[in-house]
């Protein structure tokens, strides 16, 4: 990464605190002395491409000691770094590298001889790569979810990863003898406070091994064995560490930070984590790739699980925040409308000018941009705010505005369901007619009955699902782990499903 105080304090920790260990593999503990190394090693082997001075070059993701030296040494060289998914499919690579400028793929290998890296170059932009990127101030690229549509490339910045990396490490505590868990993959902007922050505070980060990161055994063994003081992770995690029905609940008390980020943590998913680390402090973190962390609400054991829905918390310091209703103006009082942020952490915008245009605003004094997260937040009478979820997913009813992640949450209580995704489908006649794709949980089949029965009782006549769609595999997900909306919005053609 092209960050010079990232690689001045990796350098003092090989300097000075060589055996200190900087990473850890499920087979390898790698300290400072050895990681920069091999960081130099990479070094050398980049000055034999001969690559352009200051283009951007794509790295192949994956969450390796290998990848993560590559990209500190493309970062020393003078390169941006854009992390992208292993997954991500080749379609779609062209289009993404020639907006964000990118001179080439490479990914870190490792063998008998020391490391090596292979090149891939896209052909749709061969000739187009003199130098398309020339920011000496984006220090990585990050690409958003890609739920609807190419990748969005985001262009962090130094000065708002820097900040970050001191918030983080104060916040959280993170020092030299620190121990933090990395579940996310490496492509996701979780990492600056899972792997970089602690690389930067000459802390330990524990990998986990990607291969088997959705086995429950792993995890445990993984959260035992190795003892982080620090988790980040989203609920899908939690899930596996700690699953509905066990009546043995694993108490792991060394773990001092429990942060629950990317998504809704059901209250009874906070009530088994709670059990599994009662010494800790737990953290609902609100953010995302353009802006990074903007919101944190912090509590004991006994308070997070108090609440049925998380509030967001108060802003980080440094971060401004206005609610913003359908008519464009600003929200003075309690109600409803789309949250817009502005953090120390702010990246540049996208690579496509035009999206940033979009997006991202400067306020009229001056002193701040905002960036349009999409989020709709209700703020009540005593300030506090609640998620109420994407923008993009409230839709309109028979004239009743209508939230379908609120639906796909209620649906997930019921006994019988594993996942649920609410399709909404343009209709003629009705508008708009809701959907319902449910993946059951094992040994149990759909009852479109039951269900439809449920939601009466529990949701707003407008927010029943007009039809209920059995999926017997698991439902689709993108690179990120969201819910394809794409695919499934073809799957429940009448051709392509079983429906009730």
């Amino acid at each position: 990464m092209k960050l010079p105080l990232l690689l001045t304090s990796l350098a003092d920790s090989a300097a000075h605190y060589p055996k200190a260990i900087a990473l850890l593999t499920d087979t390898t503990a790698w300290n400072y002395g050895q990681f920069w190394s091999r960081i130099s090693q990479y070094e050398t082997a980049l000055a034999t491409l001969h690559l352009p001075t200051n283009v951007a070059i794509a790295v192949t993701a994956d969450k390796t000691v290998e990848t993560l030296a590559l990209m500190l040494a493309l970062g020393k060289r003078g390169h941006t770094p854009l992390a992208v998914s292993p997954g991500l499919g080749d379609t779609v690579k062209p289009t993404m590298f020639s907006s964000a400028g990118v001179f080439c793929e490479l990914s870190a290998e490792s063998n008998s001889d020391g490391p090596s890296i292979a090149v891939k170059v896209p052909a749709a932009i061969q000739e187009a790569i003199p130098s398309a990127y020339a920011d000496a101030t984006c220090p990585l690229m990050l690409t958003t979810s890609g739920s609807t549509g190419i990748p969005k490339v985001v262009e962090l910045s130094a000065e708002g990863v820097n900040a970050f990396f001191g918030w983080g490490a104060e916040y959280f505590q993170v020092r030299r003898d620190s121990r933090v868990l990395s579940y996310a993959p490496l492509n996701f902007d979780l990492s600056l406070l899972e792997i970089w922050t602690p690389l930067m505070q000459g802390a330990t980060v524990i990998l986990a091994d990607t291969a088997r990161a959705t086995q429950s055994d792993y995890l445990r063994r993984l959260v035992h064995q190795q003892r982080p003081d620090l988790i980040q992770a989203v609920p899908m995690f939690y899930n596996l560490l700690c699953p509905a029905g066990e009546h043995y609940v694993q108490v792991m008390d060394r773990v001092r930070h429990v942060v629950f980020t990317g998504d809704t943590t059901p209250q009874a998913l906070r009530e088994r984590v709670a059990a599994a680390f009662p010494q800790a402090t737990f953290h609902n973190i609100y953010g995302c790739t353009e802006t990074n962390d903007s919101f944190v609400y912090s509590a004991d054991a006994q308070a997070i699980v108090r609440h049925e829905r998380l509030p967001l918390g108060g802003p980080i310091t440094g971060v401004a925040y206005r609610i913003v209703t359908e008519d464009g103006s600003e929200l003075a009082g309690p109600g409803e409308g789309e949250l817009h942020t502005s953090t120390p952490f702010l990246a540049h915008g996208y690579t496509d000018p035009s999206l940033t245009a979009k997006a991202f605003y400067p306020e009229q004094d001056g002193y701040h941009t905002y960036y349009r997260t999409g989020d709709r937040v209700a703020r009540d009478e005593h300030g506090q705010l609640n998620l109420l979820g994407r923008k993009d997913f409230i839709v309109k009813v028979r004239g009743v505005r209508t939230n379908l992640q609120d639906i796909e949450q209620a649906l997930a209580k019921m006994p019988i369901v594993k996942n649920a995704v609410v399709i909404p489908v343009n209709d003629e006649i009705a508008g708009v007619i809701l959907h319902a794709v449910v993946e059951p949980s094992s040994g149990h089949s759909l009852d479109g009955m039951a269900m439809r029965i449920y939601c009466a009782q529990h949701l707003p006549q407008t927010s029943v699902p007009r039809r209920f769609h059995f999926h017997e595999n698991p439902l689709p997900t993108t690179s990120t782990g969201k819910p394809d909306r794409k695919s499934l919005a073809q799957f429940i053609q009448p051709q392509g499903s079983e429906s009730v």
